[in-house]
């Protein structure tokens, strides 16, 4: 009954200082977050980003039983260990602007909300897991470079309206509108992918392969 208690305290006292907070964020420098079955902690406000670091040797950790409710940013920088790794609760991402996950380490979600109206930029070096479900009625933009693209890995199903993006970095160049650079054999990750995506309509020239005749017939709008 006492570690309940103790448990029950924690949260409350996190709830009342984010009031206080919520130009801030909620910055979790090697401290132990709990927060129990049935409580919702909510980051909002303006400027309501997460950020999870390691002081003096210790990592900052959730033990999530509830549900933590984001309007901001998320970033994990925490030397080791495995933010939420093993938890139970959801994170509910909320904001109306777009909501970048970055940060040093690898994050870890049991299952994510991703509300009408949020969307969520995935850095180019980031490595998400989801082990439970997602509800998707926002939007997933997957960031990629000339080095590495991010990797969004879910393990159970994925419901809602919602939509994802992944971005594809190439390289190429032309004289005059005329390729001179790399040319790039390409296959859509979704259906129903639009030739705007390449803007096709400026100088950057596409095509497409009919396979019974054996030509290429160029895309020349959006």
């Amino acid at each position: 009954m006492k570690t309940k208690l103790t448990t029950i305290l924690i949260a409350m006292l996190l709830l009342l200082t984010l009031n206080s907070l919520a130009q801030t964020g909620l910055r979790n420098n090697g401290a132990k977050i709990i927060i129990p079955s049935g409580t919702v902690l909510h980051i909002d406000g303006e400027n309501a980003d997460f950020t999870n670091s390691t002081v003096s040797g210790e990592d900052g950790s959730i033990t999530l039983s509830g549900k933590l409710k984001l309007d901001g940013n998320w970033a994990n920088n925490a030397t080791s260990g495995d933010l939420l790794d093993g938890t139970s609760g959801k994170v509910i991402f909320s904001g109306s602007a777009n909501q970048s996950i970055g940060g040093t380490r690898e994050t870890h979600w049991q299952a994510i909300d991703i509300l009408d109206g949020a969307t969520l930029e995935i850095g180019t070096t980031q490595q998400i897991t989801i082990d439970g479900d997602i509800v998707m009625n926002g939007s997933i933009f997957l960031k990629a470079d000339a080095n590495s693209v991010a990797s969004f890995i879910n393990n159970a199903a994925i419901s809602g309206a919602g939509e994802a993006t992944v971005q594809q970095y190439l390289t190429g160049s032309n004289n005059q509108g005329i390729p001179d650079g790399r040319f790039w054999y390409l296959a859509s990750p979704i259906s129903n992918a639009k030739s705007s995506v390449f803007n096709a309509a400026s100088g950057n020239r596409l095509w497409y392969f009919t396979e019974e005749s054996g030509t290429y017939t160029e895309i020349t709008d959006n």
